[in-house]
């Protein structure tokens, strides 16, 4: 069985996915979106 990263329980981390090095996209299933500095939203997942 592999060793996986685990994150701290009660944290939330925002993200988005860079795809063919210039398009970023959010995840649709993501726990919750905020705005960012960019004018579009960011993902959140909440552990």
């Amino acid at each position: 069985m592999a060793d996986h990263p685990r994150a701290p329980v009660g944290q939330r981390y925002q993200f988005r996915y860079l795809v063919n090095g210039t398009d970023w996209h959010n995840d649709w299933t993501a726990d919750a979106y905020v705005p960012n500095q960019q004018g579009s939203d960011n993902s959140v997942v909440i552990t």
